[in-house]
């Protein structure tokens, strides 16, 4: 392994470029015999023991994170982690103990073989993000950096490293970093000040943490990963131009960058800025990598956007192809690939196809056609309330807790919808979090919720086989379940709009709302 990571830094040196697309391909300008590529622990002689990552170049038995499938996700992680993160690792070596390795007091887990990003072999546990001693390295490594004034040591520390530390190992930091704020030679040093960003921003505290990003931007006119961060900032704080102003600032630096193109596109989206977002559209499809999961996954969202629904479809569709097999449906990146194909079925005439794809997230979909089960239970103030007091009204029967940001930005979205349609539907916002949160919820609903917000109502969330909160339930005026929406994202919004638009239009007696 030694001499692999060797290689990959020939390559890096030769050709500018960060990662081969596959080990195979350092053989045999980098890598002199392929035979290097076959760990001699490798029983079947070239088998990485990943499905998503056999080499299909040459026989390799070292699990290569950078592959096509996994190299934007792999590529964020070292954008966020650093160092910590592995970029090849032998999961031939699990049944030797750690302790085998390490020869110290770490004597329980077994062992993956590594190399990072800085490419140095190390042994560690194969949860790396949890591994004591790479967590002791980087935090050492972290400490030592702002001691001696090592730029080139804090550079390689992004803004993620901190989430890994222990309470301990922060509180160290803390100290480190009050020393060196006492010294004026840090005020310019960038490296430093995003080092302190970083900390801050790890501990919640979004004005320093903004203040010291600030002055690294100063300092470091050409790091990607500091306007990122501001972007990131600025957004929780609600400042959407000076967010958006940071992340252009970034990819014009960093071009490559997926999921900063998506975060865009999703802004200009929203703002009606239909210029910018086919400009970011055009820059996504340029460095655009068919084999990646990430750049599928991102490309097949933007297209969404900008209405190019064919180019979403196909990004889509490979994203499911690219899922390492036996990933749930239900879990993150499928989940909501699954979700965009079916929107885009619909919209191409497809119900049936986007009711079946749907069905593979949410049992729930099978009640769509039948009578919405009775939901009963109290108000913020006690008062008795059901479902069956607003019938005869176009309703959405909403679950949600005050804790989860999808459910709040969906109940102040379903707001601005109910005042754009002149009131043509009612909100019924059916709270799910535990009985000791009532209080806090309460106080939420109160402020935050217009229509009827019902507490208490204990076996709702079962009758309408909800898993996942949000979910939206559209009812129309019969009382008939017409489509449920899992989740809740700003580029749902326009489907789900021309869903309650269509329902009130179609009902007996309702009134077409504005266009």
């Amino acid at each position: 392994m030694d001499q692999i990571a060797a290689a990959i830094g020939a390559f890096r040196e030769a050709t500018g470029e960060a990662y081969p697309v596959w080990l195979s391909a350092l053989v045999p300008d980098y890598l002199p015999d392929d035979v290097l590529l076959v760990c001699p622990a490798d029983e079947a002689g070239g088998d990485s023991l990943a499905t998503r990552a056999q080499d299909p170049g040459l026989s390799v038995s070292y699990l290569y994170e950078l592959s096509p499938s996994s190299y934007e996700a792999r590529r964020s992680q070292i954008r966020q982690l650093g160092g910590i993160v592995p970029i090849v690792r032998c999961l031939h070596h699990v049944h030797v103990p750690l302790s085998a390795h390490l020869g110290d007091d770490v004597t329980e887990g077994e062992v993956t073989l590594s190399i990072g990003e800085g490419l140095r072999v190390y042994a560690g546990i194969p949860e790396w993000r949890t591994d004591p001693r790479a967590i002791t390295r980087l935090y050492d490594d972290i400490r030592r950096g702002i001691a001696e004034r090592d730029a080139v040591s804090l550079e390689r520390h992004p803004f993620g490293v901190m989430k890994l530390l222990s309470l301990e190992q922060l509180a160290g930091i803390r100290e480190a970093i009050g020393a060196a704020d006492a010294d004026d030679s840090y005020t310019a040093m960038g490296a430093y000040q995003k080092l302190a960003g970083a900390y801050y921003t790890h501990m919640n505290r979004r004005a320093d943490a903004m203040d010291r990003y600030e002055r690294a931007r100063a300092a470091l006119p050409s790091n990607a990963e500091v306007r990122f961060a501001l972007g990131v900032l600025h957004g929780q704080a609600g400042d959407s131009e000076r967010s958006v102003g940071a992340f252009e600032e970034g990819l014009r630096l960093q071009p490559d960058t997926v999921d900063i193109s998506m975060t865009l596109a999703q802004h200009y989206a929203r703002d009606g800025r239909q210029d910018d977002l086919n400009r970011v559209y055009a820059l996504l499809r340029s460095h655009f990598r068919r084999e990646s999961l990430g750049h599928n996954y991102a490309l097949g969202t933007v297209a969404y956007l900008a209405d190019d629904m064919q180019v979403s479809r196909e990004a889509f569709e490979r994203v499911l192809g690219l899922v390492p097999r036996g990933t749930p449906a239900s879990s993150g990146m499928p989940r909501q690939a699954i979700r965009r194909l079916a929107s885009i079925y619909e919209r191409q005439g497809d119900r049936l196809g986007a009711n079946v794809l749907l069905a593979s997230l949410d049992a729930g979909m099978r009640q769509i056609g039948e009578l919405a089960p009775e939901i009963r239970g109290v108000s913020a103030s006690g008062r008795p309330v059901a479902l069956e007091d607003y019938a005869g009204q176009v309703t959405v029967v909403t679950f949600w807790r005050s804790d989860n940001g999808a459910s709040r930005a969906q109940l102040a979205y379903l707001e601005s919808l109910r005042q754009l349609l002149d009131g043509g539907f009612l909100t019924f916002a059916v709270n799910v979090a535990p009985p000791d949160m009532r209080e806090r919820e309460a106080l939420y609903a109160t402020g935050s919720i217009p229509g009827p917000a019902v507490f208490d109502a204990r076996d709702a969330a079962r009758a309408y086989a909800v898993v996942t909160v949000p979910s939206a339930v559209l009812v129309d005026r019969a009382g008939v379940i017409r489509y449920r929406h899992i989740g809740h994202a700003p580029e749902d919004e326009r489907d789900f709009e021309r869903r309650v638009r269509e329902l009130i239009a179609d009902e007996p007696g309702g009134r077409r709302p504005n266009e």
